[in-house]
């Protein structure tokens, strides 16, 4: 008697799990994006790690248009590339946007990156976003661009020297410097 109850809950359990893994793996199809077909296992992993994923997905952006579909084994992954569309998600309708998940594990687990604005949900995203909103107006963007422009220029002018020099350098501390002397330019307008 118990194996036919246990026999009984495993087939509802699999059958269970097969239409829900169907109705998720067939969530673009039905509201119309598409997309490669994924697999019942893996969605689309086995194209990202087979091709990796920029060439995957430069693959399927050329194949199927300005936006894409695919999975990420169960989870849904929606990749656009239509300047417009993207400009219309991340400004006009970003409130509607917030909350979408993060693409690396280690910005799920480290708590410096949960509370990055990006990773950061529901009324604390929007807290934080009216914070920041009133730095990253179109003036005080192009302040900043032409900050990082002098950065950028000045940068260029030591991998000159360094080249001429035929000097061997780590280019991650490079890097590093570049950046901060970036940021400290932009938030506080001095030179570092």
């Amino acid at each position: 008697m118990l194996e036919v109850v246990v026999l009984t809950f495993l087939i509802a359990f699999a059958t269970w799990f097969v239409i829900q893994r169907k109705r998720r793996l067939s969530f673009f199809k039905e509201i119309g994006i598409p997309g490669p077909p994924p697999s019942f296992i893996s969605g689309n992993l086995s194209d990202l790690i087979r091709k990796g994923s920029a060439a995957a997905i430069q693959e399927w952006l050329d194949k199927y248009g300005d936006y894409v579909g695919f999975y990420n084994g169960a989870f849904p992954v929606l990749i656009v590339k239509d300047p417009e569309l993207i400009k219309k998600i991340q400004i006009k309708d970003f409130g509607n946007f917030h909350s979408r998940g993060v693409s690396s594990g280690f910005a799920r687990v480290h708590p410096i990156n949960k509370q990055n604005l990006v990773n950061t949900p529901g009324d604390r995203w929007k807290e934080m976003r009216s914070l920041l909103t009133p730095a990253f107006t179109t003036s005080n963007m192009k302040k900043m661009a032409g900050l990082m422009d002098d950065c950028t220029n000045e940068f260029l002018e030591v991998l000159k020297k360094l080249h001429s020099e035929h000097r061997v350098f780590e280019a991650r501390e490079l890097f590093q410097r570049l950046t901060a002397d970036v940021i400290v330019r932009s938030a506080f307008g001095m030179k570092s």
